[in-house]
Protein backbone atom coordinates (compact mmCIF):
# COMPACT_ATOMS: atom_id res chain seq x y z
CA UNK A 1 0.00 0.00 0.00
CA UNK A 2 2.89 2.37 0.72
CA UNK A 3 4.14 1.84 -2.85
CA UNK A 4 0.72 2.86 -4.18
CA UNK A 5 0.79 5.99 -2.02
CA UNK A 6 4.31 6.74 -3.27
CA UNK A 7 3.10 6.38 -6.88
CA UNK A 8 0.18 8.66 -6.08
CA UNK A 9 2.63 11.24 -4.74
CA UNK A 10 4.91 10.90 -7.75
CA UNK A 11 2.17 11.20 -10.39
CA UNK A 12 -0.64 13.23 -8.83
CA UNK A 13 0.86 15.48 -6.15
CA UNK A 14 0.75 18.55 -8.41
CA UNK A 15 -2.93 17.94 -9.26
CA UNK A 16 -3.83 17.56 -5.59
CA UNK A 17 -1.98 20.78 -4.76
CA UNK A 18 -3.72 22.57 -7.62
CA UNK A 19 -7.11 21.34 -6.39
CA UNK A 20 -6.51 22.71 -2.89
CA UNK A 21 -5.05 25.94 -4.24
CA UNK A 22 -8.01 26.51 -6.57
CA UNK A 23 -10.38 26.38 -3.60
CA UNK A 24 -8.18 28.48 -1.34
CA UNK A 25 -7.55 31.09 -4.02
CA UNK A 26 -11.27 31.96 -3.99
CA UNK A 27 -11.17 32.67 -0.25
CA UNK A 28 -9.80 35.42 1.94
CA UNK A 29 -7.25 33.15 3.61
CA UNK A 30 -3.67 34.50 3.47
CA UNK A 31 -0.90 32.53 1.69
CA UNK A 32 -3.13 30.02 -0.12
CA UNK A 33 -0.16 28.18 -1.67
CA UNK A 34 1.31 27.38 1.75
CA UNK A 35 -2.03 26.27 3.13
CA UNK A 36 -2.59 24.10 0.04
CA UNK A 37 0.73 22.33 0.62
CA UNK A 38 -0.21 21.78 4.29
CA UNK A 39 -3.60 20.35 3.30
CA UNK A 40 -2.04 17.90 0.83
CA UNK A 41 0.54 16.81 3.43
CA UNK A 42 -2.27 16.23 5.91
CA UNK A 43 -4.12 14.10 3.35
CA UNK A 44 -1.03 11.96 2.72
CA UNK A 45 -0.73 11.44 6.48
CA UNK A 46 -4.37 10.32 6.59
CA UNK A 47 -3.76 8.00 3.65
CA UNK A 48 -0.84 6.30 5.40
CA UNK A 49 -2.77 5.97 8.67
CA UNK A 50 -5.88 4.56 6.95
CA UNK A 51 -4.04 2.41 4.40
CA UNK A 52 -5.50 -0.96 5.54
CA UNK A 53 -9.07 0.37 5.24
CA UNK A 54 -8.46 1.63 1.71
CA UNK A 55 -7.35 -1.65 0.14
CA UNK A 56 -8.87 -1.97 -3.32
CA UNK A 57 -10.12 1.64 -3.44
CA UNK A 58 -9.02 4.23 -5.96
CA UNK A 59 -6.42 6.21 -4.06
CA UNK A 60 -6.52 9.16 -6.43
CA UNK A 61 -10.29 9.52 -6.05
CA UNK A 62 -10.05 9.18 -2.29
CA UNK A 63 -7.15 11.63 -2.08
CA UNK A 64 -8.90 14.21 -4.29
CA UNK A 65 -12.09 14.04 -2.22
CA UNK A 66 -10.03 14.21 0.98
CA UNK A 67 -8.16 17.28 -0.31
CA UNK A 68 -11.42 19.05 -1.14
CA UNK A 69 -13.02 18.21 2.22
CA UNK A 70 -9.91 19.06 4.23
CA UNK A 71 -9.52 22.36 2.39
CA UNK A 72 -13.10 23.39 3.14
CA UNK A 73 -12.66 22.27 6.76
CA UNK A 74 -9.56 24.46 7.02
CA UNK A 75 -11.42 27.43 5.62
CA UNK A 76 -14.31 26.93 8.01
CA UNK A 77 -11.95 26.55 10.97
CA UNK A 78 -10.11 29.73 9.99
CA UNK A 79 -13.37 31.59 9.53
CA UNK A 80 -12.29 32.62 6.05
CA UNK A 81 -14.85 34.07 3.67
CA UNK A 82 -15.48 32.60 0.25
CA UNK A 83 -15.73 35.00 -2.64
CA UNK A 84 -16.95 34.68 -6.19
CA UNK A 85 -14.43 34.42 -8.99
CA UNK A 86 -15.80 37.37 -10.91
CA UNK A 87 -17.98 40.27 -9.84
CA UNK A 88 -21.55 40.15 -11.04
CA UNK A 89 -22.20 42.91 -13.50
CA UNK A 90 -25.50 44.44 -14.49
CA UNK A 91 -26.41 43.82 -18.10
CA UNK A 92 -29.43 44.12 -20.33
CA UNK A 93 -31.68 41.12 -20.22
CA UNK A 94 -31.78 38.90 -23.22
CA UNK A 95 -34.78 39.06 -25.51
CA UNK A 96 -34.59 35.31 -26.00
CA UNK A 97 -37.45 33.29 -24.60
CA UNK A 98 -37.47 29.70 -23.48
CA UNK A 99 -39.20 28.64 -26.71
CA UNK A 100 -36.49 30.25 -28.86
CA UNK A 101 -33.93 27.72 -27.73
CA UNK A 102 -34.15 24.23 -29.14
CA UNK A 103 -34.00 21.78 -26.24
CA UNK A 104 -31.26 19.22 -26.69
CA UNK A 105 -33.49 16.34 -25.67
CA UNK A 106 -35.99 17.12 -28.48
CA UNK A 107 -33.95 17.65 -31.62
CA UNK A 108 -36.63 16.79 -34.17
CA UNK A 109 -38.58 19.66 -35.80
CA UNK A 110 -42.00 18.38 -34.72
CA UNK A 111 -41.04 18.52 -31.06
CA UNK A 112 -39.56 21.98 -31.48
CA UNK A 113 -42.78 23.17 -33.11
CA UNK A 114 -44.87 21.71 -30.27
CA UNK A 115 -42.60 23.33 -27.70
CA UNK A 116 -42.93 26.75 -29.33
CA UNK A 117 -46.67 26.36 -29.80
CA UNK A 118 -47.11 25.48 -26.12
CA UNK A 119 -45.06 28.53 -25.11
CA UNK A 120 -47.11 30.73 -27.45
CA UNK A 121 -50.37 29.46 -25.95
CA UNK A 122 -49.09 30.00 -22.43
CA UNK A 123 -48.07 33.58 -23.22
CA UNK A 124 -51.42 34.18 -24.92
CA UNK A 125 -53.27 32.91 -21.84
CA UNK A 126 -51.16 35.05 -19.54
CA UNK A 127 -51.76 38.18 -21.63
CA UNK A 128 -55.52 37.71 -22.01
CA UNK A 129 -56.64 36.24 -18.69
CA UNK A 130 -54.12 37.14 -15.99
CA UNK A 131 -53.59 40.49 -14.28
CA UNK A 132 -50.12 42.06 -14.40
CA UNK A 133 -49.58 41.52 -10.66
CA UNK A 134 -50.55 37.83 -10.84
CA UNK A 135 -48.54 37.37 -14.02
CA UNK A 136 -45.38 38.82 -12.42
CA UNK A 137 -45.49 36.31 -9.56
CA UNK A 138 -46.36 33.44 -11.94
CA UNK A 139 -43.43 34.25 -14.24
CA UNK A 140 -41.01 34.66 -11.33
CA UNK A 141 -41.91 31.22 -9.95
CA UNK A 142 -42.59 29.22 -13.12
CA UNK A 143 -40.16 30.80 -15.60
CA UNK A 144 -37.36 32.18 -13.43
CA UNK A 145 -37.25 29.25 -11.00
CA UNK A 146 -37.82 31.26 -7.83
CA UNK A 147 -39.54 29.83 -4.79
CA UNK A 148 -42.80 31.39 -3.63
CA UNK A 149 -40.96 33.00 -0.73
CA UNK A 150 -38.34 34.52 -3.05
CA UNK A 151 -41.07 35.87 -5.32
CA UNK A 152 -42.90 37.30 -2.30
CA UNK A 153 -39.71 39.03 -1.17
CA UNK A 154 -39.03 40.32 -4.68
CA UNK A 155 -42.44 41.98 -4.94
CA UNK A 156 -42.70 42.96 -1.24
CA UNK A 157 -45.67 40.65 -0.64
CA UNK A 158 -46.59 38.24 2.10
CA UNK A 159 -46.10 34.59 1.21
CA UNK A 160 -49.86 34.04 1.36
CA UNK A 161 -50.45 36.84 -1.17
CA UNK A 162 -47.75 35.46 -3.47
CA UNK A 163 -49.33 32.00 -3.22
CA UNK A 164 -52.78 33.42 -4.00
CA UNK A 165 -51.46 35.30 -7.04
CA UNK A 166 -49.59 32.23 -8.28
CA UNK A 167 -52.60 29.92 -7.95
CA UNK A 168 -54.95 32.54 -9.44
CA UNK A 169 -52.69 32.85 -12.48
CA UNK A 170 -52.26 29.07 -12.81
CA UNK A 171 -56.01 28.49 -12.58
CA UNK A 172 -56.72 31.23 -15.14
CA UNK A 173 -54.22 29.73 -17.56
CA UNK A 174 -55.71 26.24 -17.07
CA UNK A 175 -59.26 27.54 -17.65
CA UNK A 176 -58.21 29.47 -20.76
CA UNK A 177 -56.44 26.47 -22.27
CA UNK A 178 -59.39 24.19 -21.46
CA UNK A 179 -61.82 26.67 -23.08
CA UNK A 180 -59.56 26.96 -26.10
CA UNK A 181 -59.31 23.18 -26.50
CA UNK A 182 -63.10 22.94 -26.22
CA UNK A 183 -63.67 25.19 -29.25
Amino acid sequence: MRNEIANLYRHYNAKLNATAFAILQKSTIPAPADVAADVVSEVYTKLIKNAPELAGASLYTYATRAVVNTTYNRLDAAGAKYRALAPVEDHDESTWGAADIVPRSFPDPERVYLWRERARLLNEALEKKVSDADRAVFEAVKFDGMTQQQAADLFNLSQATAYRRLTTAANAVSRYLAERDGE
